[in-house]
């Protein structure tokens, strides 16, 4: 009896959920909202939070001792920048920051991006110079030394200047002023400007081992203390308006996709580290369009679609060997999650939604911890499904009689279900309905997985484990800790067969028959049938044929007859032993 046992391990390199390793087709996966992060254990994830702001974010930032216009109210708020500048209180309520003119409801209109510094918060408006907000005051100010400093894509500090890229242009220029009062926009503006060659525009850029790099849809390059543009990775044979699209510092590597390849670059060293299938069979479901990368803390989030016709969009959190899935935004095919940000003074992870009406939503950390928030969804399916597990004999039928699984924190209302899935003819519960639940802490055995077996068994080539997690409260959630799957090897009966065969001329065979055959043709018979590549039918006492190979001759003297020969050879009574070996 064997025992197949994908228990949890730290080492989580098998695909998307992936806590086990097998000899198995395919991966790992969930389906719904369940938690794969942390070794040792599988349980539901956070339920996402509908914050009711119906703006379509594209970037979200953590605004520390910000004043709106009023020093006596100086707070923290979290700002959202896309369609317009929103603002939200600690308190949960969302507003458009006031623009130049002061008006609230007219806001910024779309914005390029935010950087808050020490004393300011600068915010890039499309098409229009850049508004700095004084954070002890509130009060806007327009930055920039001419009509000419508009129309910015990103800002990044570095070595003591701010870099800003200018939209739709591979122009960089910087200051040294925090207030950016002297920041250019033109190149007749700005000696020190930084040009890169070509007609394609800067995407964003990031500090990395001390160095400042610039994107582009062409490659990655450095910009070095002469002011001058190095290309460190070249990617102008793949050029897509998809490359780096996003791009995050995590595990002291640089993350990035270029196309729909995900990428972690150390420096030196590029290596493709893009998830794993998502299916087990053709057509093959995987992730591309990898957006909207996020670090924190142990963890890389980030965003992947699937290529389904009717895709899905998922946020997907990467430990720097596995991938887990931690929330399923879209499902129908049609909507687009704009960006991704992590809030540090509430510990939220924020995304926005493109859809038929825009929305914003946060998934909610631990104050003193990454495991997951008690918000935990009382309705809807959670599963994590296995691999295809074949026990590394994949044309070899198995039977299993019993399923041993290890959980905590479950009752009889929170629970986990146990549901298998053979030769994918569709999923069945263990034992029935109502019958494959796990209630109990600790260690259970569930036998007899047939519906209304009495020490049943199942009997497959390849077999998928589907447990469920069910929570009759939102502050509580089932724990899986590992299972045990128990089975059999049961491969086709084939026998081997041994005879011996008296070779002798003129035989008497029966009541009254001869064989006339001399004993040299009785050799060549056998030894033809030795020698063939194809298998040959043996028939037995009893008539029944089966097919197979001559896989041993062994040949004994027992008598000479006479001196004459027959056919040129002596006549010399024979014993052969002869051994047969079935094949199927």
């Amino acid at each position: 009896l064997g025992l197949y046992q994908p228990y949890v391990k730290s080492d989580h390199r098998h695909g998307l959920g992936f806590m086990w390793e097998s000899d198995a087709m395919g991966y790992l996966q969930t389906d719904g909202l369940v938690d794969t992060r942390f070794p040792g254990m599988a349980m539901l994830a956070t339920a996402p939070v509908n914050d009711s702001d119906a703006t379509a974010a594209e970037g979200f930032t953590s605004i520390k001792n910000y004043d709106f216009n009023d020093a006596a109210n100086s707070t923290d708020y979290t700002f959202s920048w896309g369609p317009d500048l929103r603002k939200r209180t600690i308190a949960g309520v969302w507003s458009s920051e006031p623009g130049l003119g002061g008006d609230t409801l007219a806001g910024f209109g779309v914005v390029n991006y935010v950087l808050e510094t020490t004393n300011y918060v600068h915010v890039c408006p499309n098409d229009a110079r850049i508004v700095t907000l004084t954070k002890s005051t509130g009060a806007p100010a327009v930055s920039g030394v001419n009509a000419n400093s508009t129309d910015y894509r990103w800002l990044i500090a570095h070595a003591g200047f701010i870099y800003a890229g200018k939209d739709g242009t591979s122009n960089i220029y910087r200051d040294s002023a925090e207030s950016l009062s002297g920041l250019a926009g033109a190149v007749a503006d700005d000696p020190n400007v930084i040009l890169i060659g070509g007609d394609l525009p800067t995407i964003g850029a990031a500090t990395f081992l001390g160095k400042l790099f610039v994107t582009r849809q062409d490659g990655l390059f450095q910009i070095g203390e002469d002011l001058i543009a190095h290309r460190m990775l070249d990617f102008s044979s793949s050029v897509s308006s998809t490359n780096f699209r996003s791009m995050a510092i995590f595990n002291n590597k640089l993350i990035f996709p270029i196309r729909d390849v995900l990428y972690s670059w150390n420096g030196s060293t590029l290596v493709d580290i893009t998830p794993p299938l998502l299916s087990d069979s053709f057509p093959f479901s995987t992730y591309g369009r990898f957006d909207n990368f996020v670090a924190t803390g142990r963890f890389l989030y980030f965003t992947a679609r699937t290529n389904e016709s009717t895709w899905e969009e998922h946020v997907i959190a990467w430990d720097g060997v596995g991938f887990h899935k931690i929330g399923e935004p879209v499902t129908n095919g049609t909507d687009t999650i704009t960006g991704l940000g992590y809030d540090v003074t509430n510990n939220y992870l924020w995304y926005s939604i493109d859809a038929t009406t825009d929305s914003t939503h946060f998934i909610q950390f631990q104050n003193l911890s990454e495991y997951p928030f008690a918000n935990f969804s009382t309705s809807g399916t959670h599963s994590l499904i296995s691999s295809r597990m074949h026990m590394g004999f994949r044309r070899v039928t198995k039977s299993t009689p019993s399923i041993i699984v290890d959980a905590q924190n479950v009752t009889a209302a929170r629970y986990l279900v146990v549901w298998y899935n053979i030769g994918g003819a569709g999923w069945l519960e263990w034992g029935g309905t109502g019958n494959g639940r796990i209630t109990a802490n600790g260690t259970t055995t569930l036998t007899n997985p047939v519906s209304g077996g009495t020490n049943s068994t199942i009997e497959y080539n390849y077999i998928q484990i589907r447990i469920d997690f069910v929570s009759d409260s939102s502050a509580q959630t089932p724990v899986l800790e590992g299972w045990t799957l128990r089975f059999i090897m049961r491969p086709a009966t084939l026998y081997g067969h041994s005879f011996q065969i008296i070779a002798a001329s003129n035989l008497k065979v029966g009541a009254g028959g001869r064989d006339l055959k001399t004993v040299r043709t009785i050799y060549n018979n056998i030894e033809t049938a030795r020698a063939s590549a194809a298998p040959i039918t043996l028939v037995d006492p009893f008539g029944v044929s089966v097919t197979g190979y001559i896989s041993s001759v062994e040949r004994r003297a027992v008598e000479r007859h006479g001196r004459r020969e027959q056919e040129g050879f002596p006549n010399i009574e024979s014993l052969i032993v002869v051994s047969f070996v079935q094949v199927g």
